[in-house]
């Protein structure tokens, strides 16, 4: 860590690099692809959650007053089964296709 250097110690301050880290502080201060795809990639995370809860809560309101909470559960355990056994056909259908092209 650059504040372990002792020549930063006696600048007294630990944000100062020490000799022989200007090279490395050069070549890494200005590659922020990875800091810029990771903080889009949070971005659009966020989105898709706040959409998702926005339309979810939508489901669950108009649901509220003609389902139990049982069914209601139910129903919400039900639509993840169907969406795990599409996905399962899916996968098998190109687990398929790449069988047949081998």
């Amino acid at each position: 860590m650059i504040s372990d250097y002792n020549s930063t110690k006696r600048l007294g301050n630990p944000d100062t690099p020490a000799a022989g880290d200007s090279k490395q502080l050069r070549e890494t201060m200005h590659n922020t692809t990875n800091v810029a795809i990771s903080e889009f990639d949070s971005l659009m995370e966020q989105r898709a959650y706040k959409e998702f809860i926005d339309h979810f809560s939508d489901t669950v309101v108009s649901a509220e007053d003609l389902l139990s909470p049982d069914r209601l559960a139910k129903a919400i355990i039900e639509v993840l089964q169907e969406q795990q056994t599409y996905h399962l056909k899916q996968a098998e259908h190109y687990s398929n296709i790449i069988k047949a092209i081998q």
